[in-house]
Parts: structure tokens; sequence; C-alpha cells
């Protein structure tokens, strides 16, 4: 379990530590040890005057790693040295251009202190920074404590240490940020809620440059890199986007924004394939609390005319969607859109390449999961090159938000014969690689970013062996869609038997757990609920057991929940009407809704989510 440490009274000053050894080589005789350590010195001596005193060598490459009281890496935290700012990536690391000036440092993390001071580049390039937690006290669970699966234990990640020749820097410290005494070539202010709060984590964009606010809600933006000819725009998670006019340089300007709650429906090609179909979705969200529509662009096949040449090379481009007039019907609406697009559960590209595929360590060929599927390779970064131009694309048409799905490693089938060799670390750095890689790609076109994971991982502290570390994964986003089914779960989740029966509570006890267990913010949490009957002969679901979901995920405090029927009919007595609607509107949409769907069996798994014997392997 993560212990959460107790936060001081006062800040802490920004520290740094080393690891040292108790003594040299005890397992060798003193005669060879001085031997030894001779080559060593001798060693060093060539490699200090290379790196430290060969003329014109330049400043070195400073690397940070940012840990917190126990040692553990904190990932997303955002270091600024003088005017450059960089993102820890998972193992806490982050690297900036050298100086060969002293230049102030900020360091910055969602549920942290966050710290100031200065760096002289004569001490040294490489540093290790402790943040504090700002927790006062650890966190305090409304529900029965949370048991994770018995395959699925608490791991500890193995990190970095910080070399041992590395001199030891002084705690530095100054007084907190402040939006006064701006430079001509500035701009500045806070990012703050309806209520006068700081937002942390709030991203003030202008073309390709953005800050990042911290826990004072302050962003800064060099003056030559904003682009004149748009607004700035702010947003965070689970707030309205806001665009401003571009103040003058040295101005301060404060942005107020407004929350906002996504409230989905999912829109399947393969089955709402008409404009009546279509309609029928759209009246959905006029006449309820729906405000939102998910919609598939990418599932093996990509459903409009991309011009990511990967796609077209290999064959799966499927244009069944008119993508521009399907947008603008949507924005017509007043309709947020989110482009689901599947990454690596892709067969068609795994057959075309394989040599982007995971083998198969029997065959040879593709690996295939228990279902004869072939996965492609996480870790093959063409796939993420590929995967994100689609992001970009999609985003740049006019959608709102892109929902990363299937963005980890199979579960199914014998995994022992796949051709891979990676460790937790090895896959969460897959994993959340690719994520962070589209998601600084995303940032200047104003689109959110999304990833849809099984629900145990809000009830667990590691990958669940298939690379989603939510600790992890959660810097790179702006929400993560657990897919918290209670059809899903073991058939003993804590003492609810069956949990189909008890959507209410197995849902809220996975969403408290996140922010519990996990330390995630609410706000970054947006589940994927149920709302389809599940196989066999479980108790079916109607409009009660999809309003104890959504009452449940709206307690938390998440910023809103999607609902999952791959058949695209909706229990819509369980949703609120639309303010503006009429007493009888919403139940009249019920026979409009048939319109929308067929009554078959889903033709696919809901949501991705595995077979309830995979997920309780998992």
């Amino acid at each position: 379990m993560h212990a959460t440490p107790e936060s001081p009274t006062t800040k802490p000053s920004l520290t740094f530590a080393l690891n040292q050894s108790d003594r040299p080589l005890p397992w060798l005789s003193w005669r060879y040890s001085l031997l030894f350590l001779a080559a060593l010195l001798g060693i060093a001596a060539t490699t200090a005057w290379f790196a430290f005193l060969k003329p014109d060598s330049g400043p070195q490459e400073l690397v940070f790693r940012v840990v917190d009281a126990s040692n553990a890496p904190v990932a997303g935290a955002v270091v600024r040295v003088g005017d450059l700012e960089q993102v820890t990536d998972s193992d806490g690391v982050a690297r900036l251009p050298g100086t060969d000036t002293t230049q102030p440092i900020t360091v910055e993390r969602d549920g942290f202190v966050g710290q100031e001071g200065a760096i002289d580049p004569a001490d040294g390039s490489r540093r290790e920074i402790m943040l504090q937690s700002s927790n006062t006290e650890p966190p305090k669970s409304r529900n029965t404590p949370v048991t994770p699966p018995a395959s699925s234990a608490a791991t500890t990640l193995a990190t970095p240490s910080t070399p041992d020749d590395e001199p030891l820097v002084p705690p530095i410290g100054s007084p907190a940020a402040s939006t006064e005494g701006l430079s001509s070539n500035e701009i500045a202010g806070k990012v703050l809620d309806a209520a006068g709060a700081p937002i942390q984590g709030a991203r003030v964009v202008s073309g390709e440059t953005w800050s990042v606010t911290g826990a004072d809600g302050i962003y800064r933006l060099d003056r030559a890199k904003v682009d004149d000819a748009k607004p700035l725009r702010a947003f965070a998670s689970g707030y309205q986007d806001k665009d401003v006019e571009v103040p003058a340089a040295g101005s301060s300007l404060d942005i107020t924004l407004d929350e906002f709650m996504v409230k989905a429906i999912y829109l399947n090609p393969g089955i709402t394939n008409t404009p009546a179909k279509v309609q029928a979705l759209i009246d959905i969200a006029n006449t309820t609390e729906i405000n939102a529509i998910v919609i598939d662009i990418k599932e093996e096949l990509v459903f409009y005319d991309t011009q990511v040449q990967l796609f077209r090379d290999a064959g799966t481009v499927n244009p069944i969607l008119d993508i521009d007039a399907l947008l603008q019907q949507m924005q017509d609406n007043g309709i947020y859109t989110i482009a689901r697009l599947v990454v690596f559960k892709d067969s068609l590209v795994a057959e075309k390449r394989h040599d982007l595929a995971i083998k198969s360590t029997v065959t040879g060929d593709a690996w295939r999961d228990m279902n004869d599927v072939a996965w492609v390779n996480p870790s093959e970064q063409e796939l993420w090159e590929a995967n994100t131009q689609l992001s970009v694309e999609a985003a740049n048409l006019g959608f709102d938000e892109i929902q990363f799905d299937y963005v980890r490693f199979p579960t199914d089938g014998d995994l022992s014969t796949m051709d891979l060799d990676l460790t937790q670390a090895g896959r969460e750095k897959a994993i959340n690689g690719f994520v962070d890689y589209a998601y600084q790609r995303l940032i200047p076109t104003g689109a959110k970013l999304s990833a849809d994971v099984f629900g145990y991982t809000l009830l667990v502290e590691d990958d669940l062996g298939i690379g989603q570390n939510l600790r992890t994964l959660e810097p790179h986003l702006d929400f993560l869609s657990p897919m918290v089914y209670p059809s899903h779960y073991g058939e003993n989740f804590q003492g609810y038997i069956p949990p189909n029966d008890y959507p209410g509570e197995v849902v809220g006890i996975s969403m408290q757990s996140g922010v519990d267990l996990l330390g995630l913010t609410p706000k970054k949490l947006r589940p994927w609920l149920q709302d389809f009957d599940y196989f066999g002969d479980v108790k079916p679901y109607n409009a009660p057991e999809v309003r104890a979901q959504i009452d449940a995920t709206e307690e938390v405090g998440a910023s809103g929940w999607m609902l999952w029927s791959p058949d695209n009919v909706y229990q819509v007595d369980a949703l609120l009407p639309e303010p503006s609607a009429t007493g009888g509107k919403a139940a009249d949409l019920a026979a409009l809704i048939a319109l929308a769907g067929v009554a078959a069996a889903p033709s696919r798994t809901p949501g991705n989510a595995p077979r309830r014997e995979a997920i309780v392997s998992a």
C-alpha cells in the first residue's frame, strides 16, 4: 500500500539526495582492490578532463530527477530553469539544456509542495530533488477497504540512482512565485476557478508554446513566442475551455474557468450508420443531460479518409464517415465530440507489417491472442508516430478530444510465447512514452487527451501486467477513463455477489479507490459506465442500474462519465432532462431511440473490457 508522507507545517527547502556506498570492493583483497581503484581513478581523471576541463566543450545538459519522500519517482512534475521548462518522465527525470550562468529554478507537481531556488552551473549537471506531499493527513475513504486481485500485488519500481561522484548540492529556497516584476517580453497571470481559487495543472496555449500552472495557478509565456493572430486558450481537466485576447507584453492577465462535466454516449459507426440513427443520438443530447458523443475513428479500420501514410499503405482506410459533415452537425447542436482511437490491438497493421507486430517465440510469426487476433508492439515508435499523426489530424478536423483505447499490452492467450522481454518498468515506459509523445503534440491543437483503462487499475498500485499504472500514466493525460463495468468484476468483489447486481456500490468503491489509494485528482477521472446487458443469466441493466452508476461517479467528484452501449441503445429514463426540455420529451425519446440501434447481442466485448475470466487473472 502507498503511504502518504506527512506534510511539514512550513514549506520545505529543495533538497538533493545522493547515494553513497559503504566501503570499496569488499569482495577483493587489498592488493587487487588498490590496483582496481588505481585503474578507476585513471579512467575517472580522463573522463573528468573531457567532461569538464576540455576547452570549448560548452555547458553540460542539466539532468533532474524528482522524487517523493519515499524516494519514488514523481512523474509529471514541471521543472523550469530560467525560460525553459520540461515535464518529468515516468522515471521522474527531466532534461534541459545546460547554461553558463546561475538560473532560477521552480519544481511543481499536483499534490506536492512546489519548490523554488537557483541553480549554479558550477555545482554539477545532475541533481535529485525531493518534493513533499501537500496532503496534511492520509486520505480517508467512505468505502469498505479495497482488496486488490490476488494476482496483482503492489510493486515498487526500480529507479536510477544518482551517480556516486556527483557533488552534494546544498538545499535552495526562495519566496513563492509571483506575477510581479514582469519583464517587457513576458505575459503572465493566474488561472482561477469560479470561486477565485488557483487551478493547478491548467494549460495556457498560444500556437506552439504553452505554460502549465503550478499550485499557485500562475502561468508565464514568452511574449515573442505568442501568436498574435490567435487568442490565448486556457483549459484544465474538468473545466470549460476559454479563449482570451492576447495582453500586451509585461501585462498580467488572470483567467477564470467554469467547471464542465462531460456526459457522453457512444456512436458506433457500424451500427449508427444512417442520418436517422445519428439524429436519434443527437436528440438524446438535445433533450437530456447528455452533452457529448464518443465517435469511433479507428478500430483497426480507419473510418474516415485519413492522410496518415502508414494506414493508407496498410490498406486499413475505410471512409464510411463523412467526418466534416458529422462534426459540423455535432457543432451545430453544441455537442462536445470525442474521437475514439484503438491503438495497439491492430491486427490489420500487424498482418501487413510483421516488423511492427508482437512476435511469437514458437512460430516466429505474429503472436496471436485467444481469439487468434494479432497485436502490434507498443514499443515500436513508428506506431507511436502514426497514431499520433492520426490524433493530430482528427483534432485539426474539429474533434474536442482524442481518446485512446487498447493502449496496453495483451491480457489473454499464451502470454509466455510473446517475444517481449519487458519488466513492469519496461511496459510502463512503452505505454507512458507513447501517451506523452502524443500529448505533447496535441496540446498546441487545443484538443484534450484521454485513455481507456481497466477498472481494476483503480484498485492496485502496479500495472496489472499490461503497462497501465495510473500513477505514472496520469501526468500525460487530461482524463483517465476506467471501464468500471460491474458485470466484469470478480464474483465476490468486496462481498458483493454478484457485483453485476450492485452497480452503485461497485462503481463507488472503484472510483473512490482511485482517489484514496492512488491519490488521483477526481477531476481527471471520467469513467465508462455500463449501459448494456452482460452475457449469460446475470441481471439486465435498466434505468435504475444505469442511474446508480452515474450517481456514484458524481458523488466522488469526477468530471463526468460516458455510457457504453455497443449497439447504441440507451436507457434514456436514467438521464435527467435537459433544463429546456419539456416534461414529456425525454420519455418520448424511448420510441425514437429504437432507430439508433439493434437488439442483437454486442458484436464485440463492451468497451474493450476483458472477458470476466481474463480480468480476474490479469
